[in-house]
């Protein structure tokens, strides 16, 4: 009952949670311990890193388990269907269960060495783990009291695993006599025992009562790895040596070998198991092969081994998922990068590290702290460009592998606003590098490889070294520092500090120097942990900790000891100085931090901290201390009187950076995060992630997000175990531009979302493939039901399979039948919560149907083509609309771009499709009613295709004219203008019915066309700036209510799409090439500057090579947007023609772009009263609405970078006008002209200037 009760407690959290972000991090070290879910769904890993990780099957990152103080060496799940708790072991013995949300429920205790191995007993009552303390100890879950402690093995436990009926536990390790040393007490170095008769040893133990049964021996060294055959009993025993290289087959009840399977491995066996049918055994040996080998006859099933890139030593068998084989189809693999494959080697999915553990921190003081400096454990330095978003790794030298694992541990800044530079210094070697802070570029390298340093300082700039750095102190771990003249690469002195003497014995054995955490550099005790130089003597003294518990200050020049600064009990672990030089602060692991004058006075101890004190610094002004410890706290405190004003709880600190005002401090930590604080406040503003080289994530506590592009293709939110794709509630939490907000480096408003919570989930589905039907179950969570879509390939076909709301249907595949492919093909559902704006990722299956022609669900085909022999077709649909009702909407290019780019798909896919291309042009200028570009006419088009098209072929849309949106939030849609429209009013339902074409109806038209390779390109003018947001979010972002309703248009129908927007018409018209920039840049692309080396024209490279080229054409067209490119997450590029000699694109050529004209009346007034410039730039308007036959073009504004403009005086005497006037282009002068006319007759006037112009063009 009490498990009843806790799975029920367990399910209404699911329901009841809110979302969370999930930031791609993973793992920072490399993986020593994997599991798989009872029921394949997920996957949990322990790693270096002190942490494990739970993920989806599919490599997405759902939750940190953070608590361990070392390697997480082992992991499990429990065995409850979807309970999914987690047991986790570390190198110090602690064993803990964990709720899936990442909280500790219990910690097991008992052990004192290194855990080996975790599980959970089949009934999950009891707990086992295998330690090196040579014992396996089995608790009871629910109390945590030991149950039974395993006592026999003589050293390390390897392994223990309970048999499939809970009744039995397996353990491996080796066994030997141990003979005292008669010399051990006598002569140094000589050890306690002698070993000898090792052997390795597999124990069988009663469960219950703790008997050992009886002992595998036939194992020349150590037994690494055991496993049960998965049959109801365990009826086999497998072990593996790690070695005598062999894998030993045992009958369990009677302690016989039955086969040993040796070959192919060359120094030891690191894992053994089982297949899940038990027919197959699973061996890895050498840590860099894995061989599958037959139980009953034991010969390899894969001639090749798999040859690992990198060194695996566990692999686990997925559970078979409906469909699969019993004998499983995946692998999951350990490693420096966690893996699934197939068995036949092929990789299908990793667990990917994204970020790197954080060791140095600083904000650039000269521009107010616009760039945010981040050092990596890695050595990587990485520049944030706070106002601009940007994010740069620095370049690194050429041996940078080298100092590979060397971290960044010091920033100095020197030179000018005009002229900064940044010096790094690094950890591990004696290394610092001199960069060009603008460009990050190496100016100077100091690089001696000989060195060992544990602590690097970089003097600051004085008025004899402006630029900083003259010298360079390197703490080692020999008790010194290491003083160099950075130009020289010279030593100057070394500063040795006097002999320490011995601690007392009364120490932990197993903690010999008090370590209260891990030093991530190999510190030993006499270690110079920390060195500063002074900041207000151009560093002539130097301040060091250490790990003898002290501080010292040191005069640079003469190398002699100032002074001694004793009181702490364990590591000096940082020091700082004063911003005046003249106070002194040391943090220490005895959770301190001490307060000294420059005589090394003690003034006071500041004491709060439970645990180790790892970072000290003063506050810009001095009046503030603030200290970081290992407690996950940072702690502001008054100099003055030491009193405690703050505590913010986030992190444990690696390095704290204030900026120049003082207003905001920054802490890094190993967990990979930045974390921007108030000071005066201690208010957390953000969290910031470094993804990669250039990628990154801002994120504030209240849950609001900024990210790259790159990073959101990453992220995604998590509620409860369920994975909810970051579209979904991107509309939430999303703040462009957050972090200069926040900062004060723009303006804007952050929103405040914490009124947010709790989201509605949609019904959790489970499906059963069986022939040619599938068998549904849907339940209920907190968002109800909705509707069901399915897909076949990506492609919606059909948009509510579950109309009446059933929580248990049946599907007929042979209804879908003209939407499969050759062979196997995709099948895919997803649920949507009561409200419809919340969607399930895809649940997917595959089906191979009969081979079978076209029809409608029956296998008589009637004698039609069979799919397999159909050769594809291209059809495409080319829409323009330049002719409105009325003339408020009219446009110049839409009509001709269509017909420009129809002749473009129709010459270039002749050469790939030879006859089987269809083209169907439709514009407001069509020949034949049927040719208008009608809704009705566009629909019928749809409908043409759709009965002719096949799941082999290919279907191209493109529309051009105006587009907009309307609508709110989730709801909104994309509606495309057709001729019948008179304004963009869409408030009337039946304008919107009958006159537009919304995304909602180009989705069913679209999702009732088989063809699975779908393009859809739009080049639209938002007409009457209908999304007022334009204007401020900038002239390269694209209308985001539109690219949200083409992106669930994309994500339901499978289709790449392409689409560009400019905000009114001006802007939609200012192209010197008399076509859409869209449509230009695609044109140019296919005429041979966006081909393949074969000349082909290949989807993603033309639309990646537009959306680039767009922006360069619209320079000077603020109202332009960079295009969006959306595809299909799993839908790869295809030709869709191609472009040889004999083809011809119609690319339109450049014209000359002139722009609003200015004239005054060389009178008092200076007024144009002629009205000549009026009736030149209606003059050059006449011209441009030439279209394809105009000779210039005129835009309606008064800026357009290098166009042509006139500018003049005239003189009027009577009816004589005399002009004097000039050409500009751009803001160079081209010339100047005079002419004469009549003021009665200003079109003559205007054809004269023009006349006069178009010479000096």
């Amino acid at each position: 009952m009490r498990f009843a009760l806790v799975l029920l407690c367990f399910t209404t959290f699911l329901q009841a949670q809110a979302p969370r972000l999930v930031i791609p991090i993973g793992h920072t070290s490399n993986v020593v311990a994997i599991a798989i879910s009872p029921d394949g769904k997920f996957v949990l890993t322990g790693s270096y890193d002190k942490t494990a990780k739970l993920w989806t099957r599919l490599g997405q990152e759902i939750q940190t388990f953070k608590g361990h103080t070392t390697t997480v060496t082992a992991v499990a799940f429990s065995p409850a269907p979807g309970e999914y708790q987690i047991l986790t072991g570390d190198g110090f013995g602690t064993v803990r269960l964990w709720t899936p949300d990442g909280k500790a429920i219990r910690t097991f205790d008992g052990l004192e060495r290194g855990i080996n191995s975790v599980a959970f007993s089949p009934d999950g009552k009891w707990i086992l783990a295998a330690s090196a303390d040579s014992i396996a100890l089995l608790w009871d879950r629910q109390s945590g009291k030991v149950h039974q402690k395993l006592i026999g093995h003589s050293s390390g436990i390897e392994q223990a695993v309970f048999s499939p009926d809970g009744k039995y536990v397996l353990t491996g390790s080796w066994n030997c006599d141990r003979i005292p040393n008669p010399d051990f007490q006598n002569v140094m170095g000589a050890e306690e025992f002698t070993i000898k008769n090792a052997r390795g040893s597999a124990k069988l133990w009663d469960r219950e009562t703790g008997r050992a049964i009886r002992s595998f021996e036939g194992h020349a060294e150590s037994v690494r790895s055991v496993a049960f055959s998965p049959d109801a009993n365990g009826k086999y025993i497998l072990t593996g040596s790690i070695g005598d290289v062999t894998a030993i087959l045992w009958d369990r009840d009677s302690g016989q070998k039955i086969r040993t399977f040796t070959g192919g491995c060359n120094e030891f066996v690191t894992m053994v198991g089982f297949s899940p049918d038990g027919k197959q055994v699973i061996t890895s040996c050498d840590g860099m092969t894995i061989q599958i080998w037959d139980r009953e006859t034991g010969e390899r099933q894969h001639i090749d081994d798999f040859a690992m890139r990198e060194a695996v030593s566990r692999a686990q068998f997925f559970p078979p998922q409906p469909g699969e084989p019993a004998g499983g189809k995946f692998l999951l693999l350990d490693g420096a990068t966690p893996q699934i494959i197939t068995l036949e080697g092929e990789s299908v999915q990793t667990f990917e590290q994204h970020s790197e553990a954080l060791t140095a921190v600083a904000f650039s003081p000269f521009d107010g702290g616009k760039n945010l400096l981040l050092g990596t454990d890695n050595g990587h330095s990485k520049r944030w460009d706070i106002p601009g978003g940007q994010l740069q790794t620095l370049p690194e030298t050429e041996d940078y592998l080298d100092h590979l694992w060397q971290p960044v541990c010091a920033f100095t800044f020197a030179g000018t606003e005009n002229a900064p530079t940044l010096l790094t210094g690094r950890t591990g070697s004696y290394w610092a590098t001199r960069r060009d802070f603008k460009t990050g570029s190496h100016v100077e390298i100091f690089d001696l490889m000989d060195g060992s340093a544990s602590s690097v300082a970089i003097s600051p700039p004085t008025a004899a070294d402006p630029a900083g750095g003259k010298f360079l102190a390197f703490g080692t771990r020999q008790n010194t520092i290491e003083l160099w003249d950075r130009a020289r690469k010279a030593p100057i002195r070394t500063l040795t500090k006097p002999a320490v003497v011995e601690p007392e014995d009364d120490v932990d054995p197993s903690n010999p120097f008090g370590l209260q955490q891990e030093i991530d550099f190999e510190l030993i005790p006499e270690a110079i942990s920390a060195v500063e130089f002074s900041p207000n003597d151009g560093g002539k003294t130097i301040l060091s900790g250490d790990l003898n518990a002290t501080g010292i200050l040191w005069d640079r020049e003469t190398g002699a000891i100032l002074h001694t600064l004793s009181g702490h009990t364990d590591y000096v672990y940082d020091v700082a100085f004063s911003p005046d030089g003249q106070l002194l602060l040391t943090g220490s692991g005895d959770n301190t931090a001490k307060l000294w004058d420059r005589n090394g006075q003690l003034l006071r101890t500041l004491s709060g901290h439970t645990g180790a004190v790892n970072v000290v610094a003063f506050s810009p002004d001095g009046k503030s201390i603030f200290t970081a410890s290992a407690d996950n706290s940072l702690k502001r405190w008054d100099r003055e009187t030491g009193k405690l004003l703050r505590t913010m709880q986030g992190h444990d600190a690696t390095a704290l950076a204030f900026t120049p005002d003082g207003k905001f401090i920054a802490s890094c930590s190993q967990d990979n995060t930045s974390k921007i604080w108030d000071t005066e406040t201690g208010q957390e503003l953000a969290t910031l992630v470094a993804i990669d080289s250039t990628d990154w994530v801002v994120t504030t506590p209240s849950g609001l997000f900024d990210a790259s592009p790159g990073a959101m293709k990453m992220m995604h939110y998590v509620v409860g175990l369920e994975v909810v794709s970051l579209d979904q509630l991107k509309e939430r939490y999303y703040e462009p531009g957050l972090l200069p907000k926040l900062l004060g480096f723009s303006k804007g408003d952050v929103r405040d979302v914490s009124s947010l919570g709790q989201v509605a989930l949609y019904p959790e589905i489970k499906a059963l493939l069986t022939d040619d039907q599938i068998d549904v179950q849907l339940t209920p969570r907190s968002g109800g039901m909705g509707k069901l879509s399915f897909f076949i390939n990506g492609k919606e076909v059909v948009e509510d399979l579950n109309p009446e709301r059933k929580t248990a249907l049946t599907v007929d595949l042979k209804n879908y039948e003209k939407y499969y492919l050759p062979g196997t093909n995709s099948i895919a559902m997803r649920a949507y919560n009561s409200a419809g704006w919340l969607k399930s990722a895809a649940y997917e299956l595959a089906y191979t149907p009969p081979a079978t022609g076209r029809g409608t669900g029956s296998n008589n085909s009637g004698g039609s083509n069979s799919l397999r022999n159909d050769k594809p077709h291209l059809y495409a649909i080319v829409v323009g609309t330049s002719n409105y009702s009325g003339d408020q909407l009219d446009l110049r290019f839409p009509d001709s771009d269509a017909k420009a780019m129809a002749e473009a798909l129709q010459a270039s896919g002749k050469r790939l499709f030879d006859d089987r291309v269809h083209v169907k042009v439709l514009t407001t200028d069509g020949q034949t009613p049927d040719a208008i570009s009608s809704k009705k006419n566009i629909a019928a088009a749809f409908s043409e295709y759709a009965a002719q098209a096949k799941p082999t072929d290919i279907l191209i849309t493109y529309f051009s004219g105006h587009g907009l949106t309307y609508g709110s939030a989730e709801k909104s849609q994309f509606y495309y203008l057709t001729k019948d429209i008179a304004s963009p009013d869409l408030k009337d339902d039946e304008v919107r019915k009958n006159y537009t074409v919304s995304s909602e109806d180009l989705t069913q038209w679209l999702t009732a066309n088989p063809a699975k390779k779908q393009v859809m390109i739009l080049d639209a003018c938002n007409s009457g700036k209908v999304v007022e947001a334009l204007t401020s979010i900038g002239a390269r972002e694209l209308n985001s209510s539109q690219i949200r309703a083409l992106d669930r248009m994309k994500d339901r129908t499978g289709m790449f799409i392409l689409t560009g927007a400019a905000a009114d018409k001006v802007s939609y018209e200012a192209s010197k090439y008399n076509q859409g920039l869209l449509t230009y840049s695609l044109l140019q692309g296919m005429s041979g500057l966006a081909l393949t080396p074969d000349k082909r024209v290949d989807v993603m490279t033309l639309f990646q090579y537009a959306r680039d080229k767009v922006p360069d054409l619209a320079k000077g067209i603020r109202q332009v947007q960079t295009p969006v490119l959306a595809f299909p997450t799993d839908g790869g590029s295809f030709d869709i023609g191609i472009v040889d000699a004999g083809v011809k694109i119609p690319v339109a050529q450049e014209k000359p772009v002139f722009i609003r004209n200015s004239f005054q009346n060389d009178n008092d007034t200076y007024i144009d009263d002629l009205g000549l410039a009026k009736a030149l730039n209606e003059y050059f308007q006449q011209i441009t609405a030439r279209s394809a036959q105009a000779n210039l073009i005129f835009v309606d504004v008064s800026e357009y970078e290098d166009a042509y403009s006139i500018k003049g005086r005239y003189i009027v005497n009577g009816d004589a006008v005399a002009v004097r006037g000039r050409l500009f282009k751009g803001g160079t002068d081209k010339g100047k002209f005079e002419v004469s006319g009549k003021k009665d007759a200003l079109q003559a006037l205007v054809e004269a200037i023009v006349e006069k112009v178009a010479g000096m063009l």
